[in-house]
């Protein structure tokens, strides 16, 4: 504004003193001070719409580890571009934290430009990359051309597991009519096959193995195993992170939650995990069978979800739950929510607390595991759930 005022200050005054002289000098000031800002602006206004920005981030990060990107800036118009300003913002999804790099630059006629930039977390998390308001600048810097740009990149630095022994409270995990080897009964699995016989009147023919019949020239059926039930659930209630808590607070939570699912994993464990999906804001519920299953669901684990007040998942979990029911629950919290008796009606519930000022009163009613990001990996060396 500042600029555009003395601008036209100068045309103004070199308007007066054309008035007050009519000689050529004077005119030639005037028409350069009008003309030098025009082409200024409208060699900005053309070259605005050849601008085109990507982002290039290694898809493998970790922790603490300097990794380096670059923000590549193509011009293709014929038009030098003078000013071109840029703000890119990377945002982690799981503790909330949100940086602005602003950015500041030119290009020459067709060129096409590299913008390396270091970048490294102290913590894990879902990170979004992604470029707002790229504004193009003429080279007087009077008015500049706004482009919406929808360029981001999404990248994962994952959670650094620990080692850690995982003790199951033992009755309950066969309780309630749950099967913890499934493939040893005939039920509605048709994933694991229970036995492989010949067929019978009244068999499904949904049942029958087409392949294997056409090669024994008979009708060869394959009945299916019960199905597996989970006794044990790891609810990771994002919901319950305190919006001002440090991220040294969800990072902790989240590596401890890993490292139990994957140590359950290694020890063939039959469980299940909940969490909140990101995409829906539902509760997803998954059955665990491998570390694959664990990976494939860290992307939406390291994401607590942004904007707005925080709450409890755990109303969204009963719903989303019906008619399952869970004799133990290893629940994940950054507090302890009031919804808590109310996860209690499906099983015994141990809290995994984390936080840095302390831990929870405890109440009689159920097991807690408190800890905090200095001591987590100490502590839960050895957790019984």
């Amino acid at each position: 504004m500042r600029k555009c005022i003395l601008c036209a200050a100068c045309i103004a005054a070199a308007a007066v003193l054309y008035a007050f002289t009519r000689t050529a000098p004077a005119l030639l000031l005037l028409c350069a001070s009008v003309f030098i800002p025009a082409a200024s602006v409208l060699l900005a206004v053309l070259g605005a719409s050849g601008v085109t920005v990507s982002l290039e981030v290694p898809d493998s990060l970790q922790k603490g580890v300097p990794a380096h990107a670059a923000l590549i800036l193509e011009n293709r118009s014929p038009l030098p571009i003078a000013h071109i300003g840029l703000t890119l913002r990377v945002r982690n999804g799981l503790t909330g934290q949100v940086q602005d790099i602003p950015l500041d630059f030119s290009a020459a006629p067709r060129e096409k430009r590299e913008i390396g930039f270091d970048f490294e977390s102290l913590y894990c998390g879902q990170f979004r990359f992604s470029c707002k308001e790229l504004r193009v600048h003429d080279f007087l810097r009077l008015h500049s051309i706004r482009r919406d740009m929808d360029e981001q990149l999404r990248r994962l630095v994952p959670p650094e597991t620990f080692m850690t022994q995982v003790s199951l409270l033992g009755s309950d995990i066969s309780s309630e009519g749950n099967e913890v080897f499934s493939v040893d009964r005939r039920g509605q699995d048709h994933t694991e096959p229970f036995q492989i016989r010949d067929y019978v009147e009244g068999d499904n023919i949904k049942n029958i193995h087409w392949k294997l019949s056409n090669k024994l020239d008979k009708y060869i059926v394959t009945d299916p195993s019960l199905e597996l039930e989970r006794s044990l659930l790891l609810f990771w209630d994002s919901g319950t992170l305190p919006q001002d808590a440090p991220p040294e607070v969800p990072d902790a939570l989240a590596e401890a939650f890993v490292s139990i699912c994957l140590m359950l994993t290694e020890d063939d464990v039959p469980y299940s995990i909940a969490w909140q999906n990101t995409a829906t804001g539902d509760v997803s519920i998954r059955d665990i069978y491998s570390s694959d299953d664990i990976y494939d669901a860290i992307p939406e684990i390291l994401h607590a979800g942004s904007g707005g007040e925080r709450h409890s998942m755990i109303p969204d979990f009963m719903q989303a739950a019906g008619m399952r029911r869970f004799p133990s629950i290893a629940y994940f919290a950054g507090q302890v929510p009031a919804e808590l008796d109310i996860l209690a009606q499906l099983g015994r519930i141990t809290v995994f607390l984390c936080s840095v000022g302390g831990g929870a009163d405890d109440d009689g009613a159920h097991r807690y595991q408190v800890f905090s990001p200095a001591n987590y990996t100490s502590i839960l060396k050895n957790v019984t759930i």
